[in-house]
């Protein structure tokens, strides 16, 4: 960083939840210090700087788009907010073909500071103190016997941008995705027997948004090294490390994931995210948590 810019910058003192820092360039980058000049803002969703893989899976034309041309659709697939139909037409309006289904070999955890609930203000002072700021990640590589839950849907080519920037500290992957109306079971008998559904089902290959390998990963692929895209869409609302080992789940965040779970698949949902979900040091199953801070859905079982 250039003495010309460094001059933007000033030293501040973290709260309890922003003092794990990055080593080197990055630590005085990420944790000491704060942007008080404020750049000139662009769209947020041009700061979502895909790499040509990623790219490639929003094209129109490649496997997983839907076959119509005049028409052409990408498929999604929804862990954690977007198993809500609700929350998804925030801000995919047009999206349809919404159904349950199974992935394999993936585990929710929940170790992303959720910069979006910062940025609108759904963070009280008492959760920043307590690190109670976790939205949810995935990562893949688990055994096939690892079944999640989540949601299927299609979204216009045309509303991608918005995916795109409601998921911008992602990064993306395609993944196969097995609805269960394919499986010949119901969504019962497929939560419980997720080897005969893996088996019978018809896979559909979809995009799956996935947690980076760390900030400096985050910074380099989706930023490109970039410090004012970086201030633009994370810093100027916080400044310590977003993927973080001792945070929780935001209350209001994991209700709204549990009564979606329930809307899928009514009490089986529900327990197929506790047990398929974990926290930040990836060791406690979000069953446990949820027990010890006596969380439940805020819905009735519809």
């Amino acid at each position: 960083m250039s003495s010309t810019r460094y001059s933007r910058w000033k030293r501040t003192t973290p709260s309890p939840v922003h003092r794990s820092t990055l080593g080197g360039t990055l630590t005085r980058f990420f944790a000491t210090f704060v942007v008080v000049v404020r750049p000139k803002r662009r769209r947020r969703h041009e700061n979502t700087l895909l790499s040509e893989k990623e790219a490639s899976q929003f094209d129109p034309m490649s496997s997983h788009a839907c076959e119509a041309r005049d028409d052409p659709r990408v498929y999604i697939v929804g862990y954690g907010s977007l198993m809500s139909i609700e929350s998804a037409r925030r801000t995919m309006p047009d999206l349809d073909d919404f159904t349950p289904a199974l992935i394999f070999g993936w585990r929710r955890h929940f170790n992303l500071v959720s910069i979006s609930a910062l940025r609108r203000g759904l963070v009280s002072d008492d959760a920043l103190r307590t690190g109670h700021v976790a939205a949810v990640t995935v990562r893949g590589g688990y055994p096939v016997s690892d079944a999640l839950l989540v949601s299927l849907f299609r979204i216009p080519s045309g509303q991608v941008p918005g995916y795109l920037e409601r998921e911008a500290r992602y990064r993306f992957e395609t993944v196969d995705a097995y609805p269960i109306a394919t499986t010949a079971l119901s969504i019962d008998d497929a939560l419980d027997n997720p080897s005969v559904a893996f088996e019978r089902g018809q896979p559909v290959r979809a995009t799956i948004c996935v947690q980076f390998e760390d900030d400096e990963a985050l910074f380099r692929e989706r930023f490109h090294s970039d410090a004012t895209r970086y201030y633009e869409d994370v810093g100027q609302f916080y400044s310590g490390r977003l993927y973080r080992k001792d945070i929780f789940p935001m209350q209001d965040y994991l209700r709204l994931c549990l009564d979606a779970a329930r809307r899928l698949a009514r009490d089986k949902g529900v327990r197929n995210f506790l047990t398929t979900s974990y926290l930040a040091d990836e060791r406690t199953p979000l069953s446990q948590y949820v027990v010890d801070h006596c969380i439940g859905t805020s819905n009735p079982e519809q």
